[in-house]
């Protein structure tokens, strides 16, 4: 009988050894197929950038995810069309969105990099969106670049893609050349597409700058009554005031500068012109009062001290 229990614990001892090994190496194997699989995962995530995929990410603005699966792509492929396309355009909008060019800067030149990158391709999808978005990206950069602008934007035009804001973004890079012609059939081109109290206001300030004074004073007197803006409107009514100063009209302008210094009287510009209005219709004792309303709210005002004390 003692030696059936020996036999016995033997075997089950024995069983026991065999079947930890096997249960470890079972176990480890399955480890190492989750963390493959897991990082197989991650790389398809990453990696596996199609324009499906991205579109539907672009639709919801989901910028930031846009711009991170695009580079982990790019890291891999640089001349990737796709990843090249919407990570150029997720950085122009997000830059666009910033608070100050320090943040706003970098990343429109990134996108300019990579939007121009993606045009030096055999076969580019989107070509049209994307001479759009460079010419809004040129834009945004300062005037220096906006021959640029005019000229990214007008190939998108050509090539078909007219968005709501494309005759306008047009408009402005010919205002910033000085060529007052074509910023104005743009901006009227922009005005069929939709009519906004800022075009009025760009249109004004382009038909002054070309001598329209007319046409001017038309469109300014639009963004005056249609806008909402207080802001807004209070530039839109001193441009008018100026626009009659320069036209020599000294009593629309009086009235124009009344209205805004009943909204807003402790500005020291609508003062100053006032005084600048009355005395050139001679009203002398007038002009000397708002002389000194000016001085009151800026002492060190140059113009108004010269007025009063030469």
């Amino acid at each position: 009988m003692k030696k059936t229990v020996r036999t016995k614990t033997r075997s089950s001892r024995k069983g026991i050894h065999l079947v930890i090994p096997s249960t470890a190496i079972i176990l480890l194997a399955l480890l190492a197929a989750l963390i493959y699989g897991a990082d197989r995962l991650n790389r398809n995530l990453t990696s596996n950038i199609n324009s499906v995929d991205v579109s539907l990410l672009w639709e919801e603005k989901e910028y930031d995810r846009i711009i991170e699966l695009t580079e982990n792509k790019l890291d891999e492929e640089p001349l990737h069309a796709v990843s090249l396309i919407y990570c150029g355009f997720s950085y122009f909008y997000k830059g666009v969105s910033q608070v100050s060019v320090e943040r706003s800067l970098p990343m429109i030149d990134r996108s300019i990099f990579l939007l121009k990158k993606a045009l030096m391709l055999d076969s580019v999808p989107m070509e049209s969106r994307i001479h759009y978005v460079l010419g809004k990206a040129y834009l945004h950069k300062n005037y220096y670049y906006a021959d640029q602008a005019a000229m990214h934007l007008e190939k998108s035009i050509q090539d078909g893609f007219i968005n709501d804001d494309s005759y306008e973004y047009l408009g402005q890079a010919y205002s910033l050349l000085k060529d007052y012609d074509k910023s104005i059939d743009f901006y009227m081109k922009a005005l069929e597409r939709n009519k906004t109290d800022r075009l009025y206001l760009r249109l004004a300030d382009d038909f002054y700058n070309r001598g329209d004074y007319d046409d001017s004073e038309k469109y300014l007197k639009l963004m005056i009554e249609n806008t909402r803006d207080e802001p807004l409107k209070k530039k839109g009514l001193f441009q008018l005031a100026n626009l009659y100063y320069d036209m020599k009209n000294y009593r629309e302008a009086e009235i124009v500068l009344k209205e805004l210094i009943a909204l807003e009287s402790g500005n020291e510009n609508y003062h100053f012109l006032l005084g600048e209005v009355y005395f050139f219709m001679d009203d002398i004792p007038n002009a000397r009062s708002q002389w000194h309303k000016t001085t009151r709210i800026n002492p060190k005002h140059i113009g108004a001290l010269t007025r009063l004390y030469g």
